[in-house]
């Protein structure tokens, strides 16, 4: 059952990696997670949900786009392997109670480390949206009372 908590852990963790490249490309140079859809910024062809998938599509179309062959960067699958895998830790080392607020705090630090390495500085949205998450989360599990019983 753990094995299985770890993977489930894991691969929301690719996911979280995915979502976070979105953010960390967009937010410091203002623009929205949501719109516009994810785009080649070579043809502006849109990224189909397919082509979407964690490290199994950039794998698939050998870092490339799939419409002008433009090289998609080593970092957007490195990004999402890595939270990946610092979930995967969590959920491992983590008492289980803690482990949403983990996630959600390492989630914040990932992405503002992320943001700086891109753009060479810290985005103030993503460092108050981070801290803001943590603790919203930290409350709604109760790690907040847990942690002071430590």
């Amino acid at each position: 059952m753990r094995t299985l908590f770890i993977g489930w852990i894991s691969a929301l963790g690719l996911c979280v990696g995915s979502f976070l490249s979105v953010v960390t490309s967009r937010i410091p140079v203002g623009g929205s997670m949501v719109s516009p859809p994810s785009a080649c910024p070579g043809c502006g062809a849109r990224i189909r949900w397919y082509d979407n998938i964690p490290v199994l599509s950039w794998i698939g179309l050998r870092g490339r786009c799939r419409h002008c062959s433009m090289t998609i960067p080593i970092r957007y699958p490195a990004l999402e392997l890595g939270v990946g895998a610092v979930f995967g830790l969590i959920g491992l080392m983590a008492r289980p109670v803690l482990v949403p607020m983990l996630l959600a705090a390492a989630a914040g630090a990932i992405a503002t480390v992320t943001a700086w390495r891109v753009h060479g500085r810290v985005s103030q949205r993503i460092v108050v949206a981070s801290v803001i998450l943590a603790a919203l989360v930290a409350a709604a599990t109760g790690a907040l009372s847990l942690a002071g019983a430590m």
